[in-house]
């Protein structure tokens, strides 16, 4: 009797399910330890990105209060819509990894069940 040599065989739900698996571990962990932009952070981000704003335009280009205080709301707007922009595009992912592991499990069990 001729020794046979154990040959894997992975298919593509397989290797779709072991994706969306590594996809949804690794986006899940990134989700789970997500800092959160709390108000002292934001402030502090809002008053360096106004700063530098304020020093590209020059002295001679100075705004006054009122033009200066809707800058500072237009760059605390923008940092809160990155942050939520940020978040969405690893929601997105951890979510897609979900749904490659639950279509490769479900073509898996309906393949194994049909033998």
């Amino acid at each position: 009797m001729k020794p046979t040599r154990f040959k894997p065989q992975l298919r593509l739900f397989q290797i779709i399910t072991v994706i969306g698996l590594s996809l949804a571990a690794n986006y899940g962990y990134v989700l789970w330890t997500w800092p959160e932009l709390t108000d002292d952070a934001l402030n502090e981000s809002v008053a360096i990105n106004l700063a530098v704003a304020l020093s590209q335009r020059g002295p001679h280009l100075a705004p006054d209060e009122a033009a200066t205080e809707r800058l500072r709301e237009q760059i605390r707007s923008e940092i809160i819509g990155q942050h939520a922009e940020a978040r969405e595009k690893v929601e997105r992912r951890f979510g897609i990894g979900l749904l490659l592991s639950v279509i490769g499990c479900v073509q898996l069990l309906t393949s194994r069940s049909t033998r």
